[in-house]
């Protein structure tokens, strides 16, 4: 367990670092690994594009896909993967859009990876079904904070705690599950890992994008962060069917605080209208970069205590 916790730390140190590599403008991060080319018209680029044909005919299927064409040395690897509140549709849309898109971004390129709100993709001449990529490629907040943080944290922590572990139990790697905030208010969370691989790397994978979202002392009630090999969404609307979900332990008592002289009604919250992306938010920009450097250096001594 020790030996999981100072895997997680350290590899949240790196996603960390890799966050502010890959993030771009708007909701689509794309890598281009310029070390290896492919010449037009050889034999890679023709498996490649088989590769790409065969990951958007399927992905829609099941909203995960994995491809191998070819021999060595042209030998080409491909996975796709939509996340779980994502309907066929979109999925067949994102797929069909990513897979034309990353030869357009990184022309003769042996290896490449898209990754947006709706899918991601990769593709290399390398095996690397067996690895989990854990770099933060795209985070997203809701503009809206919690009127009670810590009660909001507490609730939230357990919540990400339970589906994560049931994510990385299921052979789906696929879990959902809601949580009290206050009478009237619910969390709703979804974590999920692609299906290549196994429990423990699936677990390790949503503890770093935990612990980022930790590290960022956001008290915003709704987050999507996205890597190439999991993903973890908490609201405080429903996203997900609720029907095989049991009815959610009541929320423990907040703090008191006096009455306001004029009652106010709950916060509303519209689904598609408070989700902002902090690589395009400016007057955040600065907080969160701080807040990442000083989780840096502090994972960095923690991680050098225990060598």
């Amino acid at each position: 367990m020790q030996s999981m916790m100072l895997d997680a730390s350290f590899l949240l140190l790196v996603s960390c670092i890799l966050h502010f590599y890959y993030l771009s403008k708007g909701q689509e991060v794309t890598y281009c690994d310029n070390s290896m080319n492919y010449t037009s018209g050889s034999a890679y680029q023709q498996n490649l594009n088989l590769t790409l044909t065969s990951l958007a005919a399927n992905a829609s299927l099941t909203g995960y896909y994995i491809s191998t064409v070819g021999q060595n040395p042209n030998l080409v690897y491909g996975l796709i993967n939509c996340p779980g509140f994502i309907s066929n549709e979109v999925c067949k849309t994102c797929a069909n859009s990513v897979t034309t898109k990353i030869i357009q971004l990184c022309p003769n390129q042996k290896s490449a990876s898209v990754c947006n709100e709706n899918c991601s993709l990769q593709y290399s001449d390398s095996q690397f079904f067996s690895t989990a990529d854990s770099a933060i490629r795209l985070s997203v907040f809701s503009s809206q904070n919690a009127d009670d943080p810590f009660l909001f944290r507490s609730q939230l922590g357990s919540l990400l705690g339970n589906i994560s572990n049931n994510a990385a139990a299921d052979t789906s790697r696929l879990a959902v599950g809601r949580t009290s905030y206050t009478s009237s208010i619910y969390i709703n969370g979804m974590a999920q890992c692609t299906r290549n691989l196994t429990g423990s790397e699936c677990l390790l994978c949503l503890q770093i994008i935990i612990s980022y979202i930790t590290s960022l002392s956001s008290d915003s009630v709704g987050f999507r962060v996205y890597t190439l090999s999991c993903n973890i969404r908490y609201e405080i609307y429903s996203f997900f069917s609720l029907s095989s979900l049991p009815p959610p332990p009541p929320p423990p008592p907040s703090t008191p605080t006096p009455p306001p002289s004029t009652p106010t009604p709950p916060p509303s919250v519209q689904p598609n209208s408070t989700a902002t992306a902090t690589n395009d938010s400016t007057s955040n920009d600065g907080d969160i970069l701080a807040l990442v450097l000083y989780e840096l250096l502090y994972q960095l001594g923690l991680f050098y205590n225990h060598i």
